[in-house]
């Protein structure tokens, strides 16, 4: 074993040896010198292959020339470099690291560089898939909405840049809501599942095919030359529907279809370049297919290629959505939007119901709590379509609205899914009234713009939101490789947790006599809540043996070594005893996170949320499963400093 000057050759080989990063050391020309086990372990290279090569050995080709540079400057300058790199297995497999790299010098002279680094696939797998699951359809797995806004602006562009043709259109399932209505929700899931997959096939690979909300699809047809390929690519997606779909369990659902399209550039005949608006009249010309289902000719309608379409273009530029001209709109249609949100809300939960997660969260909120979530929403979607209401007001509430939907899990791809349900409920109702067409055309687009900007505001609340535990998750990550103290480390992580949306409080605790936890830390309104427990004569919720009668997040999670969540003081029988005081305080959920090295629990972080089901959605049983996986990470490196303290590095094959 080499041995490094003033650390003493025993401890540092415990080090070596036991820690969970990989240890490579190299001589001043970058040759391997030494590797430990956690280096095989993570690159796939033994010892006795990876010796005497170059750090070459590991370099992926995905930093350049002028990454290098700046890498090996740092480590000039300071004596160490740290941050993340990309680096190849040996199966040749690239994945990511946090890397640190520092000299050895003996007087003026470099003797050896050390480097101490980690895979971080994981965390990036996450990420990952969290940004899926934010631009995706749920049911159908298309794209939905919010990739749809991403998407149009740049196919605009190619278009504009190559000189070719671009289709925009809505399609609206007609007759759907039969299907629906006499075989049920799951009939009517499977049936928008296939009618997804036999519209993407209809297309080509280069289209994009999204999900609006609803039974409204988009599709994006772009790299067209002629008009007639233009007629050839529609007449596929008419053919579609000719056949009836066999949905499982044998039924057969008969449907049609309505199609609202534009011809980018040549319906742009303002040379707007504008996505929102080539969008808005893609769905006036739907609408105008709609309202003609009964005797028209045709199944599509172009934008601006009839006298009605003309004159509601000539109406468009007035429509923003908030002013004088939109307050005389939507007082017309008032009684229509009341009753559309009353019975709007009752579908939405019914169809909750059918999605095993929402299922499960809603099953956090006692009858009284549900109540009062059904007509807080009620009254929200009533709201947003207030005559007096302003562009301010509307976003700042709508943000607010995000927020709540994002802490107790609601995913953007269901708020999309719900704000097309809502916006087919109201357009089906308007296309009914007793006014005249342009005022029932202005009042929809009225509406499509309210809509639209709920959702935008609500889906970068929630965003935001995910985006910040994230980055506090990426920070606690980025600083357990250089934990000296275990408890200052997690002290420091959960100060900064309790100051993000929605915490309330959290504890860090070790075990200590007669089976209750220490507290080492706490942050937030943890010591409040554990004052009015005292004070109640209640027990802390802090006990860790198996056999405690309490059974708290915090003994389940030591007793099981994973993560435990409360849903809701209200309905978790395991938390009756503390319900009450924990709602005195502001506290609705609660979750355990064990702390393990050397897979033995060596404490646990308790967290307290201020809403229920707060850690119950998919978000947050990620992120709680990577907290763990970090915090257990993190005891290993203190323990490993604690023992010998060698310098904090990874490596940079170059």
């Amino acid at each position: 074993m080499l041995s490094i000057p003033e650390i003493p050759s025993h401890l540092w080989q415990t080090v070596f040896q036991n820690t969970q990063e990989a240890i490579l050391i190299s001589n001043p020309e970058g040759v391997i010198v030494e590797v430990n086990p956690a280096f095989t372990r993570i690159t796939g290279y033994s010892r006795e292959e990876a010796v005497g090569q170059t750090t070459k050995l590991l370099k992926s080709g995905y930093q350049d020339k002028d990454f290098y540079r700046k890498f090996w400057q740092s480590l000039a300058a300071e004596g160490k470099w740290q941050g993340e790199i990309w680096n190849r297995r040996k199966n040749g497999d690239v994945y990511p690291e946090i890397l640190t790299v520092s000299s050895i010098r003996s007087g003026d002279k470099i003797q050896y560089y050390i480097a101490i680094f980690y895979d971080i696939s994981f965390l990036k797998e996450q990420i990952d898939r969290f940004r899926h699951l934010a631009h995706h359809d749920a049911l159908t797995g298309l794209p939905n909405r919010l990739a749809l806004e991403l998407f149009l602006p740049q196919a605009l562009a190619r278009a504009r840049r190559q000189g070719t043709l671009l289709v925009l259109g809505m399609i609206d399932l007609d007759d759907f809501k039969p299907i629906n209505d006499t075989f049920g929700h799951k009939a009517g899931d499977d049936l928008l599942r296939a009618f997804a997959q036999r519209l993407q096939q209809s297309v080509r690979s280069t289209d994009m095919v999204a999900r609006f909300g609803g039974d409204e699809f988009v599709i994006v047809l772009e790299g067209l030359v002629r008009e007639s390929e233009v007629e050839n690519c529609l007449d596929r997606i008419g053919e579609i529907c000719r056949s009836p779909f066999i949905l499982p369990e044998g039924i057969e659902a008969k449907i049609g279809l309505s199609l609202g399209w534009i011809l980018y550039p040549d319906d742009d005949a303002e040379n707007t370049n504008s996505a929102d608006r080539l969008l808005r009249n893609a769905d006036m010309a739907l609408y105008v297919a709609k309202a003609e289902k009964g005797d028209r000719a045709s199944w599509r309608h172009r934008w601006g290629q009839t006298a009605q379409t003309q004159i509601l273009a000539a109406h468009s530029d007035r429509i923003e959505g908030y002013g004088d001209l939109c307050e005389r709109l939507l007082r017309i249609g008032a009684p229509t939007i009341a009753d559309a949100a009353r019975q709007f809300v009752e579908a939405f939960y019914a169809s909750l119901a059918k999605s095993a997660e929402s299922a499960s969260i809603l099953a956090t909120l006692s009858g009284q709590e549900m109540q009062h979530l059904k007509d807080r929403q009620a009254e929200h979607l009533h709201w947003l379509l207030n005559p007096e209401l302003t562009a301010e007001q509307h976003r700042e509430r709508a943000l607010q609205i995000g927020q709540i939907h994002a802490l107790v899990g609601v995913r953007p791809s269901t708020l999309v899914q719900a704000m097309g349900i809502y916006q087919q409920n109201l357009v089906d109702r308007i296309i009914a009234m007793p006014a005249r067409v342009v005022d029932r055309a202005s009042l929809v687009q009225v509406i499509n713009i309210r809509l639209e900007q709920e959702l935008r505001a609500e889906i970068d609340a929630v965003e935001q939101l995910q985006a910040a535990y994230r980055h506090w998750l990426a920070d606690c990550a980025r600083a357990a490789s250089a934990a000296g103290s275990i408890d200052a480390y997690i002290a420091a992580c959960i100060d900064r947790l309790v100051e993000l949306p929605g915490m309330a409080a959290a504890a860090w605790g070790q075990p200590g006599g007669s089976g209750q936890a220490v507290v080492r830390h706490a942050s937030g309104r943890f010591n409040d809540y554990i004052e009015a427990l005292r004070n109640a004569r209640l027990d802390t919720e802090l006990a860790l043996s198996e056999n405690s009668r309490s059974q708290s997040t915090v003994a389940r999670a030591w007793a099981s070594r994973a993560v435990v969540v409360n849903p809701s003081y209200i309905r978790d029988h395991h938390h009756a005893r503390w319900r009450e005081t924990a709602w005195a305080v502001g506290i609705r959920s609660s979750a355990a996170v064990p702390v393990t090295l050397r897979d033995e629990p060596i404490g646990v972080v308790s967290l307290y949320g201020r809403y229920p089901a707060q850690f119950e959605g998919l978000f947050m049983r990620d992120l709680l499963d990577t907290l763990q996986y970090v915090l257990s990470w993190a005891a290993a490196c203190s323990s490993a400093s604690r023992t010998a303290q060698p310098p904090t590095t990874a490596h940079a094959s170059e």
